[in-house]
């Protein structure tokens, strides 16, 4: 550019200008060509001078020229919009816009380096006069338009705090601004996940009292906003966010590690935090992450164990994750206990009847001399199938020490660790189920006449019809393999 030219620029002398541009017409079409950085329309934009910019228009009369004069950037590859925008220059930006030709409309749309439009600019500028004359002109996609970052202008005025530039753009229409509300940038961070990672309080407390869902969603990583005040170590952003959000859901939320946010203060070491989410939020502080650990375990595991951190923990009923298991199988003892109570009572009570009384009844006399000797009492089974009461001997003593060991584990289950009772509970009650249904086919055989006997062997699989719905409901269970047979029976033959 001319150095006079420039000179009367900086100075504002507009009489100078005008009698260089009288004294050689090509003197604004030089500039234009042989610029390294800005044109006379930049520098008249930054300096805000109105006036110059009139007499640029007026003495460029070619449209081209002054289309191409609008539309070049600066080193940065700002056009003059993009710099009235950033440095507010309201009256510059009006006059700009009443241009109404295609260049205005093309200097709206444009993106300078970072890839920002004139509405990012002053949104992160804070600049509300000019937002308010850019919106009007502004089209849909250039409110959603992203930057090099992937945010659009409600993202860079809730990172900055331009509290006064974002109540102007969620108001801009019930859909586009709940549009830019729920867009999410390069990170999967959402306007309200930017405002509380930077602190912006008031910006927060605008947009949850908006009621976009978008302080719900989650980032990219699988953590809330709730996870983002934590580990950018905003306390008052937390506490606002727990105030005003009481969703369950949403404060148990896990990131891609499985923690929740009491396990990620309690990781970095916040004690305000890890005190105020358990002392103030219906979190469950017993939750574990993907290695299997609870918070607690997490305290424990640090060099450095903060008394106050452990105290609110420990009052708040906080375990470790091998205690969380042993809880749980003892709700699940206890639940089942008064049914698994009576199933064992109901087996130890037919084991013993059969016992007294075995099918056959026993002998009224005594015969010591004959061929079949005999004292009376005895079952007259252990004579006529001996084979059959021997299997009824074995089979009916087990179920009943089975049944009454099972009786004995649910009475004294306070003296035994709940990681041993369930699998010596379960395997007792299989054991005794078996051993009864044993005990009842040996009765059932040796008291069945030779031909029905014959005829039962005889019987085909197909054609045995169960009796019972519930015992076939036992028989067909799914899931039923050697390593959890004894727990699924139990747990369904206790329902």
């Amino acid at each position: 550019m001319d150095e006079r030219l420039y000179n009367a620029m900086l100075k504002g002398d507009l009489s100078t200008f005008n009698q260089l541009i009288g004294e050689d017409s090509l003197l604004l079409g030089k500039a234009i060509l042989n610029r390294k950085d800005k044109n006379p329309l930049h520098l008249a934009t930054i300096m805000g001078n109105v006036d110059f910019i009139k007499e640029i228009f007026l003495h460029l009369n070619d449209s081209s020229t002054r289309d191409y004069m609008c539309l070049a950037g600066d080193r940065d590859g700002r056009n003059p919009l993009h710099l009235a925008a950033m440095f507010g220059k309201l009256e510059v930006l009006q006059v700009l816009i009443r241009m109404r030709n295609q260049a205005a409309s093309q200097m709206c749309l444009a993106f300078y380096r970072d890839d920002r439009n004139p509405l990012h600019l002053a949104a992160m500028h804070g600049e509300l006069e000019v937002l308010q004359v850019l919106i009007p002109n502004a089209v849909h996609h250039m409110c959603l338009a992203r930057d090099r970052d992937g945010r659009n202008p409600l993202h860079l005025a809730a990172m900055f705090g331009k509290l006064e530039v974002l109540q102007v753009l969620i108001r801009i229409g019930d859909q586009l601004a709940f549009q830019m509300c729920l867009a999410c940038d390069r990170d999967g961070r959402n306007p309200l996940h930017l405002a509380a990672m930077h602190g912006k309080l008031e910006v927060l407390r605008q947009l949850i009292g908006a009621n976009f869902p978008a302080a719900l969603q989650k980032t990219d990583g699988g953590g809330t906003i709730l996870h983002l005040c934590v580990k950018y170590n905003q306390l008052e952003a937390l506490k606002l966010i727990i105030d005003r959000i009481k969703d369950r859901a949403f404060l148990n939320a896990k990131n891609e590690d499985g923690m929740t946010v009491l396990h990620l203060a309690i990781y970095y070491g916040n004690k305000e935090a890890v005190v105020h989410i358990v002392e103030h939020s219906k979190i469950k502080v017993n939750s574990k992450d993907a290695n299997e650990k609870t918070g607690f375990d997490l305290l424990l595991g640090q060099a450095d164990i903060d008394p106050q951190v452990k105290s609110s923990l420990l009052k708040h009923e906080a375990l470790r994750g091998t205690y969380v298991f042993k809880i749980k199988l003892q709700e699940w003892i206890e639940k089942r206990r008064d049914a698994i109570m009576v199933v064992a009572s109901l087996i130890a009570t037919m084991a013993f009847q059969a016992g007294i009384s075995p099918p056959g009844g026993v002998w009224q006399d005594d015969l010591l001399d004959g061929p079949n000797p005999h004292k009376a009492g005895e079952a007259l089974m252990a004579l006529t199938h001996p084979k059959y009461f021997r299997v009824l001997i074995v089979s009916n003593t087990i179920a009943i020490v089975s049944s009454l060991s099972t009786i004995i584990l649910l009475m004294g289950r306070s003296h035994f660790s709940s990681r041993h009772l369930v699998p010596l509970m379960s395997f007792a009650m299989l054991v005794a189920v078996t051993t009864i249904a044993i005990t009842f086919a040996a009765s059932l055989v040796s008291v069945a006449p030779r031909d029905a006997r014959r005829q039962f062997r005889d019987t085909k699989p197909g054609e045995v019809v169960s009796i019972s719905p519930r015992l076939n409901d036992l028989i067909i269970i799914k899931g039923w393999d050697c390593g959890s047979s004894s727990a699924v029976f139990l747990e369904n033959f206790a329902l």
